[in-house]
């Protein structure tokens, strides 16, 4: 998956669930990333609000942009996730 990443040479975005155990995944995420040498244009949380998990993983995962989306009830419009994450 990073060669393709490498390949398209498009921003990154992490989108992930809030849950604690999802904060680790995305910081080990974030890691493998940079690691490869990508760039990672910003972090997605959906669901409910959680300003600890949010606080966490700007600090320890040093990303500039992250939004917050609601969880779907149902599938979402195509595109859902990348509109909260432009300016």
């Amino acid at each position: 998956m990073l060669e393709l990443m490498r390949r398209l040479g498009l921003p990154i975005v992490v989108a992930r669930a809030r849950r604690w155990a999802r904060s680790i995944t995305t910081l080990l995420t974030l890691a493998a990333l940079r690691g490869a040498q990508l760039s990672v244009h910003g972090v997605v949380l959906i669901g409910t609000k959680n300003i600890e998990n949010r606080r966490a993983i700007e600090h320890f995962g040093k990303v500039r942009r992250i939004r917050t989306h609601p969880r779907a009830r149902k599938n979402p419009p195509r595109g859902a996730c990348l509109e909260s994450i432009r300016e």
